[in-house]
């Protein structure tokens, strides 16, 4: 089947912009509904100064403004699909989930089997009414999507078209799920390796055990006290489905009550980079593209253990792995990097810091110590030629 998988994006579009293109990895380009022409090579700037006169680049309440959503739109590599059905795919499906929304659609092949796929980002502001996106229902897109695909001859489920149940019969679901293993790599679907994830997140994001609590039960897990004759610590169980528990110890040392409350004992991560982890972890989740939610997990994981704060302090990392010959971790560290820029989780430079809050930084290190025990990405040059297809409604307000 063609799968989809949601991200968030919470920065402006100039750095998802910059990911999708950089290096000439860009093989075409196709943007609906922004409509002037001479802004065709930064339609980022665009989406950026759209959301700006709406006034929906600013924070909602505490948490920071979702700025665009970030669909990945991958064919079955069973479906030999090129590039041109794989846009008529991605810009109908486009057109009819989003029509009154800003688009840019970038295609890659850069996959370990070059299957093209499509990344598509929308605007949050609606240019009809002036409102945000409302986050649209994952069962109807995909839906939705599954009957594009159905029209054009590929490889599809029934999925949901109008938000309702799922109509999917047992043989359908098992074709589904042949799918998604063949696209993310997986060879089958571990409940256990997908709890183990959820709750690396979870811990990962915390400073407090109400904290990790609150973050479990976003991400869908349901933590309880395990029984003193199994060791005590938490049991981690999927919402609602009491066959599907597991004790912290069976996950690891580092998922024990004990492993949680020594990871929170450490450097935290800064409040947004956590809020930020969470939601991706949480968009993996709702779309179910679990390869997506071990590798946030993995990020974040490494970004607080090592202390990462920015992409240049990743870039400077990379850079000390190679000069040490340690390859493997340099290729790590990449991934890592990628899955930051991609999700927009850590700036690319760390903030100042003033010489006051370092001194409570020290003085908060050695405390816990007590209890415990680059460069920014540029297009560059000698890009592969790009071919950009436009579809809009002209000159803002012409069709008003």
């Amino acid at each position: 089947m063609t799968y989809l998988k949601a991200i968030s994006g919470h920065t402006g579009a100039g750095g998802i912009r910059r990911y999708l293109e950089r290096g000439g990895r860009a093989l075409a380009v196709d943007l609906l509904n922004l409509g002037d022409p001479a802004l065709c090579e930064d339609w980022a700037a665009e989406m950026d100064r759209t959301r700006r006169l709406a006034g929906n680049d600013r924070a909602w309440g505490d948490r920071r403004a979702r700025t665009f959503k970030h669909y990945v739109v991958s064919p079955s590599p069973e479906d030999g699909i090129g590039l041109d059905a794989l846009r008529e795919l991605a810009t109908e499906w486009a057109r009819r989930s989003f029509p009154d929304h800003e688009i840019a659609i970038v295609y890659h092949d850069d996959n370990q089997n070059h299957v093209p796929h499509a990344h598509v980002v929308v605007n949050n502001t609606n240019l009809e009414t002036g409102r945000r996106l409302q986050d649209p229902d994952p069962g109807a897109l995909n839906g939705s999507l599954q009957e594009i695909s159905r029209g054009l001859g590929l490889s599809h489920f029934r999925g949901r078209v109008d938000g309702g149940p799922r109509t999917d019969d047992h043989t359908q679901r098992r074709a589904e799920g042949r799918q998604e293993r063949a696209i993310s790599g997986r060879d089958a679907y571990s409940w256990v390796a997908d709890i183990r994830s959820r709750v690396a997140v979870a811990r990962d994001t915390s400073t407090s055990e109400r904290e990790f609590l609150q973050a479990l039960e976003g991400l869908g897990v349901e933590a309880r006290p395990a029984s003193a004759r199994t060791g005590g610590g938490w049991v981690y169980q999927l919402a609602g489905m009491t066959s599907r528990q597991v004790s912290g110890a069976r996950l690891g040392t580092a998922y024990t009550r004990e492993g949680v409350r020594a990871r929170m004992a450490s450097a935290a991560l800064p409040r947004q980079v956590a809020f930020d982890a969470v939601a991706a972890a949480r968009d993996a989740v709702e779309v179910r593209d679990l390869s997506e939610l071990a590798r946030v997990a993995s990020a974040v994981e490494a970004v607080r253990s090592r202390g990462l704060r920015s992409l240049h302090g990743i870039d400077a990392a990379i850079a000390k792995a190679e000069a040490e010959g340690r390859a493997k971790d340099a290729r790590l560290l990449s991934d890592v990097r990628e899955c930051c820029e991609e999700h927009g989780l850590l700036p690319e430079a760390a903030p100042r810091t003033s010489g006051s809050a370092r001194a409570s930084k020290r003085h908060a290190t050695k405390r816990r110590s007590t209890v415990a025990g680059g460069t920014p990405h540029t297009d560059g040059t000698g890009r592969r030629q790009r071919e950009v297809r436009r579809d809009g409604r002209g000159e803002r307000g012409d069709s008003r």
